[in-house]
């Protein structure tokens, strides 16, 4: 049985809908003002909110505020209840995070339908974290233990091999084990949450993550007999963002850029300033675009008329998440043909307040 609170200063439309409620099977408690609601809120759990705008001492924007510091829309639904709908509190509330509205009088099955709707949402979110939960734990496993089998390869045959090849090889095993399970937690295990939460977020250099991509990239761009270089501003100063989203967007990039073009080719990624921007360039030789890629470029399901060099797959995806998680950085992405051959791709990030 669903458990709802309803807040509210009129004791009559608080067991009107308590009683309306139990038809539906829902059990609801009522609170007569806002900081009552608050107190029932910290110590049971419920499944909706019912919360009239409208209240003396503690109005229903303020009680939304304070309950949205804890709970997002999905963990926790609030409906809030009106008595017009043009009300422009009813506006910033919605703005504020509440997920519905009610117009008063309350039609009981409308009112129903609508916290079945929420319920459901809810439900399905849960299933999506438990999802997540489970398939980082199951995605982990097998890279910890292919971690532990490079690791004992390391240590019983490199005296044997006597081969800085094969030195190289086992560390770039173990390394990509690393990376990889820091793409499960960034995706999965913070996907949970915001991701971009504060906790997530802090000053960095994003010369240094430049630096980072390129050497995760090598490997693969030595297998190709692709050249990576950068170009860096020294000066660039720090700026607040989330690291690993950032990251995942540079790597998809260059790793765009070595699947695509020929051997012998190069890519140079390069950072500058522009007014209060930083720029992040991914400059690669490869045989550019067409007008009808542009048109196509960071949409779902795109076929773009580069085929990757080395028979590498090529979904189309990788773009498409660029283009997402660039704008959850609150930034730009966009791409252009070099004048000789190749595309640049290029990513601007604001520098923001106090930089």
């Amino acid at each position: 049985m669903a458990r709802l609170l309803y807040i509210d200063d009129h004791a009559l439309n608080r067991n009107y809908i308590a009683l309306e409620m139990a038809d539906f099977g829902f059990e609801v408690d009522e609170a007569d003002d806002g900081a009552s609601g608050l107190k029932m809120l910290a110590q049971y759990t419920y499944d909706v909110v019912l919360l009239d705008i409208e209240m003396p001492n503690m109005n229903g924007i303020e009680v939304l505020k304070k309950i949205r510091q804890h709970y997002s829309l999905l963990t926790l639904p609030i409906i809030m209840i009106t008595a017009n709908n043009q009300d422009k509190s009813l506006i910033s509330a919605m703005n504020l995070g509440a997920n519905d509205y009610l117009v008063k009088p309350i039609n009981i099955d409308v009112a129903a339908a609508r916290i079945k709707t929420q319920l459901t949402l809810t439900k399905f979110a849960k299933l999506k974290d438990d999802f997540l939960s489970f398939a980082s734990h199951d995605l982990k496993k097998p890279l910890m233990f292919i971690n532990d089998i490079a690791e004992v390869f390391k240590q019983d045959y490199s005296n044997i091999v006597n081969n800085k090849g094969f030195d190289n090889d086992i560390k770039f095993i173990m390394e990509t084990c690393n990376y990889m399970e820091s793409v499960i937690t960034g995706f999965l295990e913070k996907g949970n949450n915001d991701i971009l939460q504060e906790s997530y977020k802090a000053r960095i250099n994003i010369n240094t993550l430049i630096q980072e991509s390129i050497k995760s990239n090598q490997y693969y761009a030595r297998q190709k007999q692709h050249k990576l270089t950068c170009i860096i501003k020294d000066d660039l100063p720090g700026i607040h963002i989330d690291s690993f989203r950032f990251k995942q967007v540079i790597d998809n990039l260059i790793g765009n850029a070595i699947k695509f073009s020929p051997a012998g080719s190069s890519t140079t990624i390069s950072t500058r300033l522009n007014n209060s921007n930083i720029v992040v360039s991914v400059k690669d030789q490869g045989p550019g675009l067409t007008n009808e890629d542009m048109k196509e470029l960071f949409n779902k399901r795109a076929k773009l008329s580069n085929k990757p060099t080395g028979n590498e797959t090529s979904t189309g995806v990788g773009l498409v998440l660029c283009k997402e998680l660039v704008s959850q950085l609150e930034g730009e992405i966009g791409a252009h043909n070099n004048e000789n051959t190749g595309t640049t791709f290029w990513v601007k990030l604001p520098l923001g307040n106090g930089h």
